[in-house]
């Protein structure tokens, strides 16, 4: 019932596209300003911090370069890598 009144307002509005994009927006928005990858997923409810990082990382510059490290696949070791990255600036 919801979605169908949003679908109502952005066509009035003349806003292409859907009610994620908001969603989408909002998260990047925050990223961008830097708050901590931890505390968007927890503002968007994922229940894992690895469904955060697989839709957003790209936009937080130090955890996408770990991503694009050889042997990262493994998000363990991607946290590890984090860890001491931030031990370092520290």
């Amino acid at each position: 019932m919801w979605q169908e009144a949003y679908r109502k307002l952005f066509k009035h509005a003349g806003i292409p596209g859907h009610l994620q994009r908001l969603r989408h927006t909002f998260a990047k928005n925050l990223l961008v300003s830097e708050v901590p990858l931890e505390t968007v997923s927890l503002l968007l409810g994922h229940k894992k911090l690895a469904i955060t990082e697989k839709h957003y990382a790209r936009f937080v510059p130090e955890r996408q370069a770990l991503i694009d490290l050889p042997n990262s696949g493994n998000l363990g070791t991607l946290r590890t890598q984090l860890k001491l990255t931030a031990q370092i600036t520290l």
